[in-house]
């Protein structure tokens, strides 16, 4: 929505709606005057151990490249 080119910014998430499969967040970021300079959305979904596990052999999971940072985050 706009640069934020100096300054503290601060992200604020909430859960828009979670469900037992899906799930919907948002994630505004706002200067230190509180103007908007972003709003983030993501849908993610919560898989149990056994569709993880098949996920994870047909889509290659756990095989990151140099340089990149794998996140892991269990939702209760």
């Amino acid at each position: 929505m706009r640069p934020a080119l100096f300054g503290t910014l601060r992200a604020t998430a909430r859960t828009v709606k979670q469900g037992r499969t899906l799930s919907f967040y948002e994630c505004d970021i706002a200067d230190g005057s509180g103007r908007l300079m972003a709003r983030v959305s993501a849908t993610m979904m919560t898989l149990d151990e056994n569709q993880s596990r098949a996920r994870s052999e047909l889509y290659g999971a756990g095989t990151s490249k140099p340089g990149e940072e794998v996140l892991a985050l269990d939702v209760a």
